[in-house]
């Protein structure tokens, strides 16, 4: 379905103090008369408002300032896609890598001249482009360690081989014989859970 592109044309009257008829006037510096200014902005925020643009309260534009800096539409995007954990239409997932494979992960980065996280990005790209993320078997959650946490919890649990429930257990044991406060915030023993 077409649409007109015919346009209609108003004659408004628009009521402005002194102080901001001098701001508009500096701001635009096409040399033109005030009225034609104004008449040119009041026409590009109605077309954008329209056209489902969105337009902010000085007070908004203030705590957008204060909070990034500036208030550019790039600015504030940026800035939504992030809280929201998206970035250029994508997701953006946080990924904790185990101590023991950042220094390897690392060289490889600078070997091949980019940052560490384009790095993972290329990897996770060639996970989905082999396929090998679709044949992947849902994994139970592990736990990172470094080697000297790995050597203390060996120590601790008196054993080499434990396991994640191992350590839960080992928690639990010690939260109940604290009387449900191990750490000092008053955790009560039916908050730990089964």
């Amino acid at each position: 379905m077409a649409t007109s592109k015919k346009e209609t044309q108003f004659s408004l009257s628009i009521a402005l103090r002194e102080d901001r008829v001098s701001k508009i006037d500096r701001s635009v510096q096409q040399s033109l008369q005030i009225g034609e200014k104004v008449a040119g902005i009041a026409t590009g925020l109605l077309n954008e408002l329209a056209d489902g643009g969105l337009m902010l309260t000085a007070d908004q534009a203030s705590r957008i300032q204060s909070i990034l800096g500036e208030t550019t539409g790039e600015a504030i995007i940026k800035a939504a896609e992030k809280a929201a954990g998206r970035r250029g239409g994508g997701v953006v997932v946080e990924w904790v890598a185990d101590p023991s494979w950042v220094g390897s992960f690392e060289d490889t980065a600078k070997q091949q001249g980019i940052t560490l996280s384009a790095l993972v990005q290329q990897m996770m790209d060639t996970a989905v482009d082999n396929g090998w993320f679709y044949q992947m078997s849902i994994q139970p959650r592990r736990i990172l360690l470094s080697e000297a946490a790995d050597r203390y919890l060996r120590q601790v649990m008196g054993r080499d081989v434990f396991t994640g429930e191992d350590i839960v257990q080992l928690v639990k044991e010690k939260i109940a014989e604290a009387d449900g406060d191990l750490f000092g915030l008053a955790t009560t023993k039916e908050a730990v859970p089964a």
